[in-house]
């Protein structure tokens, strides 16, 4: 599960995806032609774990900024101008998180991983104040 919260008013999406084998077929369909390029050179000589989450990335990209739009794929080829920022944490194992804000460069975001220990300290806080 994720959670994107911001500090000031802005657009923000997020995707969670697990990694999963790189598709040209699916690329074609949904991705611009200089990521279509990347990942092509990236298969060249076979399927490759590399490809495969450069692949996922994109496609965690794609969805946080149509859920920052407010638009589904049925718009993917639309494409983010330089408003748009994207913060990703690719640290859980076989999962890629990307976080799409529509905001000036002042933005500062930062994606923190939380386990079960973490949230039940803070419930007990929450339950001793």
């Amino acid at each position: 599960a994720t959670l994107a919260v911001t500090s000031d008013p802005c657009e923000i999406g997020c995707d969670i995806q697990r990694v999963t084998s790189c598709d040209i077929r699916i690329a074609q369909r949904m991705y611009s032609k200089e990521e279509i390029t990347r990942l092509s050179q990236m298969v060249e000589h076979g399927p490759t774990l590399d490809a495969d989450i450069e692949f996922t990335k994109m496609w965690a990209r794609k969805e946080s900024f149509l859920k920052c739009i407010g638009v589904g794929l049925a718009a993917s080829d639309r494409q983010p101008d330089e408003s748009f920022r994207f913060y990703e944490y690719d640290g859980w194992k076989d999962y890629i998180c990307s976080v799409c804000v529509n905001q000036s460069d002042a933005i500062h975001a930062t994606i923190t991983e939380v386990d079960g220990v973490m949230i039940d300290s803070l419930i007990s806080e929450e339950e001793n104040a």
